[in-house]
């Protein structure tokens, strides 16, 4: 078997598989996360009417063997086992390379005891059995490399070029209306960050594919400054480049909550075509930044 195992804690990278100290014997809970069927019943209904499901949190167990040469370096690679490990207020990240070679990533916590048990089952020889479980709060996998998708925006002779596949051209230097195609590899929608950097007046991005729009209309997005769109659930905000909060100035039209990226077959061979419409205002300055994670169900 070459699945590796890494725990990734701020800037340190812990491999938790290989040989000696850690060699990697399990992990369990890497499938489809378990899922709550949301149901209603109405006066006199016999049975229940489905209307949809949400995803409960993941667990995550890991069983690996600390070896050592001697007893004496067991017990030194269970203290640093145990300060990797310890409880944090701040998520750390399973990172798992499988067998293919893809790597699928999961952001968790420790959920319980780390623990070093002393018997003739967990303690042979110089070695020492452990296993430990993680909660994964959001619990879709994604691959770590990061996406970017953007809108470049850059004066010409003939006026303003997205370089996109084949370029389109607008003779309106102050006005944009574009389209660019993302192809998301991704099997689980996802929900980017998106930065938008100024001038840019009465902006408006629209998934076509979805039909969500974020619609900053009657906003003027000033040179040098930078709207920062944060999808992601827990956060769900507009930020300028001070930190000031903008959600406001999304009109009420807008799907703040659920614009996404979505996978096939919700999008036709995984396409989403992402448009952005400026008004007024547009110069080379101007650049809409789409990042995001390619998610999956299961890793």
């Amino acid at each position: 078997m070459s699945v590796s195992v890494d725990w990734i804690v701020g800037a340190n990278t812990y491999a938790l598989s290989g040989r000696e100290p850690y060699a990697f014997i399990s992990l369990t809970g890497m499938g489809n996360p378990p899922v709550r069927r949301i149901k209603e019943r109405g006066p006199q209904q016999h049975g229940a009417t489905d209307v949809g499901f949400l995803l409960d949190e993941r667990m995550l167990n890991l069983a690996i063997l600390i070896t050592g040469s001697t007893l004496e370096l067991v017990d030194s690679y269970r203290d640093d086992l145990a300060d990797m490990l310890k409880p944090s207020t701040s998520a750390g990240k399973l990172r798992v390379t499988r067998d293919d070679g893809t790597v699928r990533q999961i952001d968790c916590h420790v959920s319980t005891a780390v623990d070093f048990p002393n018997t003739l089952q967990e303690r042979i020889g110089a070695s020492q059995m452990v296993v430990v479980q993680f909660e994964a709060a959001d619990p879709i996998w994604y691959d770590p490399a990061l996406n970017n998708a953007i809108f470049d925006i850059s004066d010409n002779t003939s006026g303003i070029e997205i370089p996109i596949a084949v370029p389109v051209v607008y003779a309106n230097t102050a006005v944009l209306d574009a389209v660019e195609s993302i192809t998301y590899a991704g099997k689980w929608e996802t929900f980017p960050i998106i930065y938008i950097t100024g001038p840019a007046n009465d902006l408006v991005i629209t998934n076509d594919t979805t039909g969500k729009v974020l619609d900053f209309t009657g906003t003027n997005i000033a040179a040098l400054d930078v709207y920062t769109v944060d999808l992601r659930y827990g956060y769900k905000t507009v930020t300028d480049a001070a930190g000031v909060r903008k959600n406001a100035a999304l009109t009420d039209a807008s799907n703040l909550v659920d614009w996404s990226i979505v996978p096939s077959p919700d999008a036709p061979d995984g396409i989403n075509d992402i448009r952005v419409e400026i008004a007024s205002g547009l110069t080379a300055a101007t650049l809409i930044r789409v990042e995001y994670y390619d998610r999956y169900p299961s890793a």
